[in-house]
């Protein structure tokens, strides 16, 4: 019904398309084009690291057999919504060779709706080892304060501090694998340019600066 009535008033109009019409068509369908290729783009990247990463289970078992050296301290890693472990304590296992006493993996979500309930703001689960999970949710009208919400929310066994506690980020670069067609060449690039042109983490997550260190990392998509 609906299409039947668009469709009379967009015929009737159609004449005007030559006329200048076009323009705002053109510009809406360029900004179609970049939220689609932001979204494919981040379905592609995290595929991609979801495939390589390494599950949260190992890591448990690691820190239950004594492999991994404990320094003091709290640290927190932004996390996905998988059980995976984050590309970023990968990397600091890695080259630093040692882990926090207390790890919290968090992972941030946007509801739909302006503002999350005191209720369903934070999930969180002890996983054993001194490693936590941690899921924070804030309404798109909020403006994500990630370290008071954690002070606010947080279990008081973590003893967390916002201000000692360090915050472990992941800075990716993106590569184009060599079975990449030409039009997924084309849209890669443009997500990366994206990428790099949005807003970093540590500002939008008000992330005190001195605390956060970043990883980086290339991934090929």
């Amino acid at each position: 019904m609906f299409l039947t009535i668009d469709g009379a008033f967009l015929t009737a109009n159609s004449l005007k398309i030559i006329q200048g019409g076009w323009f705002p068509l053109v510009a809406a369908g360029a900004v179609m084009g970049l939220m689609l290729t932001w979204i494919w783009g981040r379905a592609r990247l995290y595929a991609r690291i979801s495939r390589d990463a390494l599950p949260v289970e190992v890591l448990l078992e690691d820190l239950r057999k004594g492999r991994i050296h404990r320094v003091s301290g709290t640290a927190v890693y932004m996390s996905g919504k998988g059980t995976q472990v984050p590309t970023a304590l990968l990397h600091n296992l890695k080259h630093n060779q040692v882990l926090h006493e207390r790890v919290v993996l968090l992972h941030v979500i946007t509801l739909d709706q302006p503002r999350a309930g005191q209720d369903e703001m934070l999930d969180y689960q002890d996983m054993g080892e001194g490693v936590y999970r941690a899921t924070l949710m804030f309404g798109f009208a909020e403006t994500p304060d990630v370290p008071s919400a954690l002070k606010a929310r947080l279990p008081e066994a973590i003893r967390f501090q916002p201000g000692k506690a360090t915050y472990f980020l992941g800075s990716e670069t993106y590569g184009v694998g060599k079975n990449a067609t030409f039009i997924d060449r084309m849209r890669l690039s443009l997500f990366a340019t994206m990428a790099r042109n949005a807003s970093t983490a540590t500002a939008y997550f008000q992330l005190p600066p001195g605390r956060v260190v970043e990883l980086g990392v290339q991934i090929i998509l």
